[in-house]
């Protein structure tokens, strides 16, 4: 072979890993994106869960219904109302690992004032219905579930763009790392 054919060769070879390498690193953003589906679908159910719910439940026993506390209520709907603009950011920079991190915080908010909401209704069960309860607990094992396919997902995507010399071109187009919830 000359030394035109040999160079000609390896700029094949270069374009067609290049090629490759860059349809990987898409390949895999794609996968962060489609395991954020489901992960935002279960996410999305605890602003439902909160919305069905009324400060006010009333007890079969009494004519006048009992009001949750106000400020706990207020607590726990400002948490929600949190989470709710995270998730609404996550859902158009689902890589961005600030957003992610923001999300994190409200998803951790919202958990601790459910965990108050819970402790205070102890006494007063009739407060927090069961079928509440248990729904607010199946979601959060399901949404566990999803952040694990998430969480994998990043995981892949983030190792396939620290990789040389993936690195080179991920730097090239943009492809930054992600975060984990």
């Amino acid at each position: 072979m000359t030394e035109s054919t040999t160079l000609w060769v390896a700029l094949a070879l270069v374009l067609f890993w290049t090629v490759g390498a860059y349809n990987r690193l898409v390949r895999l953003r794609g996968q962060v994106l489609l395991a954020f589906q489901p992960l935002d679908a279960r996410m999305a159910q605890f602003i439902v869960l909160l919305q069905e719910q009324s400060p006010l439940v009333v007890d079969p026993l009494r004519t006048q219904p009992v009001l949750l506390g106000s400020g706990l209520w207020a607590g726990l709907q400002a948490a929600c109302t949190q989470f709710d603009v995270a998730l609404r950011v996550v859902r158009r920079q689902v890589l961005d690992a600030e957003s992610v991190a923001a999300l994190q915080s409200a998803y951790a908010t919202l958990q601790v004032w459910w965990e108050r909401l819970v402790t205070e209704c102890r006494e007063q069960p009739e407060l927090l219905p069961a079928s509440w309860q248990m729904a607010w607990m199946d979601n959060r094992r399901l949404a566990g579930d999803t952040i694990e396919v998430f969480n994998q997902a990043v995981q892949v995507h983030n190792a396939a763009i620290g990789q040389f010399p993936a690195l080179l071109l991920a730097r090239v187009f943009g492809f930054r790392a992600a975060a984990c919830l």
